[in-house]
């Protein structure tokens, strides 16, 4: 199954903590960012549940965050081009109760080692 997406985010702050400890407060002077995804999806059914597996290349077209403590201006820079491998699925475990979980793996094209994330989502649906 295709699948095509298009994120659009904005983050603002007046009062980040300066990451060296010398108590400035700082301002977030650019936090936008624009995504775009496209990526692939195959899930199939089982007696007890569904598994699934996402492939994604992402792309930000502004990987640039500003943040600035007086007169100073400091930017950080995600690498813009990633790709990101989810896993997942669920199993029922009673008649009312479904056990789910996943886990996702993202990682910068040009060097994955050094910019990569991996988080596991899990827990328990029960209808009442």
């Amino acid at each position: 199954m295709p699948q095509l997406q298009v994120l659009l985010g904005d983050a603002s702050s007046d009062s980040v903590a300066d990451p060296f400890g010398s108590g400035f407060v700082g301002t977030i002077t650019d936090g936008s960012v624009t995504t775009a995804r496209v990526g692939v999806m195959a899930e199939t059914s089982t007696q007890r549940g569904s598994l699934y597996v996402t492939l994604s290349y992402i792309s930000a077209f502004d990987a640039d965050t500003r943040v600035r403590f007086g007169e100073s201006s400091f930017a950080t820079r995600f690498d813009p081009d990633r790709v990101e491998l989810r896993a997942g699925g669920q199993m029922a475990i009673r008649q009312n109760s479904i056990l789910h979980g996943g886990l996702t793996v993202q990682g910068a094209l040009s060097d994955f080692s050094d910019d990569n994330a991996v988080s596991v989502t899990g827990g328990i649906r029960v209808k009442f």
